[in-house]
């Protein structure tokens, strides 16, 4: 029996291609975090594990 994505699935993970964080768009849609992650895998798309790093000009306190 095959799989079928709906369509929030298939959305969701064209968003991360975009470069939008998985927990954002899990959020955005309504959708589990793990759903995003397994749907990701399937589409063979590779997802960095841990947080982003932060860039220097975001970040709040000065680095000394």
């Amino acid at each position: 029996m095959p799989r079928t994505e709906s369509q929030l699935t298939t959305r969701g993970v064209q968003l991360i291609r975009e470069g939008r964080a998985l927990r954002e768009v899990a959020a955005l849609l309504g959708l589990d975090k793990s759903t995003l992650v397994r749907a990701c895998q399937r589409a063979g798309l590779v997802l960095p594990r841990g947080r982003r790093p932060i860039s220097p000009e975001s970040r709040s306190t000065p680095k000394r």
